[in-house]
């Protein structure tokens, strides 16, 4: 027998009804994920008290209490070194507390949702600059659901996954008429670098 982790029940006529997960794991973009490992990576950074990881309109969503306010950039790079890319977080939220429920579980109904602000990065915040820049921003603005985003904004620390990279690259290969390859974004993360980039591709033309 292959254990799956799904509960589920036979009913008398004879159907089998799925009702939940025996653990925690949710799944996010095809893959399952626990979201305790998560939370214990988070609680081994030195400023993070206590964290808890869910699932919020299909993206993985990381809420934390730190000791001092704490850039989600390094959080992220923290979580970046201890565990394999599909499980970082899309949107790290810092709370003063967790709500509980009368059990004194977290009750995740009562976590603030995720905002579309800019989040606390370590980088200053340097607005974009010429067209090649400008139109990035926006579109990775579309994408990430994020508004503000700087310059040198790092697209995997404002919550881009491999998933979103292939959709900025098809965006951008039909905008500029270029050949983007899909590693591009990876090796040039923020939309200064990625603008000369794809600058040098249209140059002459």
């Amino acid at each position: 027998l292959y254990a799956t982790g799904d509960l589920a029940r036979h009913t008398t006529g004879g159907v089998l009804e799925y009702l939940g997960r025996i653990d925690d794991q949710v799944k996010v973009r095809g893959v399952r994920v626990e979201p305790q490992e998560i939370n214990t990576a988070l609680a081994r950074h030195p400023q993070v008290v206590s964290a808890h990881t869910t699932v919020v309109e299909a993206r993985l969503v990381s809420y934390v209490t730190t000791t001092q306010p704490v850039p989600t950039d390094q959080l992220v790079e923290h979580l970046r070194s201890v565990l394999p890319a599909e499980m970082v977080p899309a949107v790290i939220v810092t709370v003063p507390s967790f709500p509980l429920t009368p059990n004194g579980k977290v009750d995740t109904a009562a976590l603030p949702l995720p905002g579309t602000q800019r989040p606390h990065l370590s980088t200053r915040h340097v607005p974009p600059q010429g067209r090649t820049e400008q139109w990035l921003a926006g579109l990775f603005s579309r994408i990430l659901g994020i508004d503000g985003i700087g310059a040198g904004d790092d697209f995997f620390a404002l919550g881009g996954h491999s998933l979103l990279v292939a959709q900025a690259t098809a965006h951008i290969r039909q905008a500029f008429d270029i050949h983007l390859p899909l590693r591009q974004i990876f090796d040039t993360p923020t939309i200064t670098a990625l603008a000369h980039v794809i600058e040098e591709l249209t140059d002459g033309r």
